[in-house]
C-alpha cells in the first residue's frame, strides 16, 4: 500500500507495486452497526461494478487505524455519497465515518451518515444563504430579493 501513500506525498505512484498487489477483488465491505465509527487512512477510491448490477458505483479503500486491516466502503447510500462529495476526502487522508442508522424522511427512511476528515476546518466566508436580515430589517431570501415577513423582535 506504499504507492498510494507516495501519491499522496505528491511523489509518483509506482504503479507496477500496485498492479502486483491487485487481483480485482475489494477488500471486504464496512457493514456497519449503528454508532459504528471507522477511522482511518484512505488508500484509493475508484469506481466499481455495482454488486446490484446497476451501473458503477464509488468504493473507498480504507486502512483501519490499530491494526484493524483495510476495509472497503461502497458509496450506495445517498448521504454517504453526498458526504463524500462535500468534503471530497483524498487519497492519503485520514478519515472519520459514523454510521448514525436509519432514519425516517418525508418518503422513505434512509441510512445517516456522518463524515469527518482530519484536515484544516475551512474559513468561511459567510455569503448570504438566505434568511439574513437587511439594513431595513428584511430578510434576503435564498437565491436574492426578499421575504415577506420581517424578522421578529428580538428579546
Amino acid at each position: 500500500m506504499k504507492a498510494m501513500r507516495q501519491e499522496a506525498a505528491g511523489g509518483p505512484r509506482d504503479l507496477r507495486d500496485e498492479l502486483e498487489h491487485f487481483d480485482g477483488t475489494y477488500p471486504e465491505a464496512w457493514q456497519p452497526d449503528p454508532g459504528e465509527i471507522l477511522v482511518g487512512e484512505i488508500l484509493r477510491v475508484e469506481k466499481a461494478p455495482s454488486r446490484f448490477g446497476h451501473g458503477q458505483v464509488w468504493v473507498a479503500v480504507i486502512e483501519r487505524e490499530e491494526g484493524l486491516g483495510v476495509v472497503s466502503v461502497w458509496l450506495t447510500s445517498a448521504v454517504l455519497l453526498r458526504e463524500f462529495r462535500k468534503h471530497r476526502p483524498q487519497v492519503g487522508e485520514r478519515i472519520g465515518i459514523k454510521y448514525l442508522g436509519m432514519r425516517e424522511g418525508k418518503e422513505n427512511s434512509y441510512k445517516a451518515f456522518a463524515v469527518r476528515l482530519d484536515r484544516p476546518e475551512e474559513t468561511p466566508d459567510y455569503r448570504e444563504l438566505g434568511g439574513e436580515e437587511d439594513g431595513d430589517g428584511r430578510r434576503r431570501a435564498a437565491g436574492g430579493g426578499y421575504e415577506e415577513e420581517p424578522w421578529p423582535e428580538e428579546a
